[in-house]
């Protein structure tokens, strides 16, 4: 098959805000910025609430989690599905 230089945009599951990264790796989510990460800078990511826990997806994979005071992403722990439960 042909490569393709420009992928589909990934398609997030029902469930996940979907936001972009700005050119300085902010994410604008629920009247708050996030400093999330520059090498993400002009892709989508998913916003997911597990119980009370924001999670920012890219793609499938989890990679941080928003604190509810805004302005700051926690790093998720090296296996981040042993503590979240999925």
């Amino acid at each position: 098959r042909p490569f393709r230089a420009e992928p589909e945009p990934w398609e997030y599951a029902a469930g996940h805000d979907v936001v972009m990264v700005n050119d300085r790796g902010r994410i604008w989510w629920r009247n708050h910025w996030f400093d999330l990460s520059r090498a993400l800078k002009g892709q989508r990511v998913g916003v997911r609430v597990i119980g009370e826990r924001p999670v920012v997806y890219f793609c499938n994979t989890p990679i941080g989690e928003l604190e509810k005071s805004g302005a700051l992403v926690r790093r998720l722990p090296v296996d981040p599905f042993r503590s979240l439960q999925c």
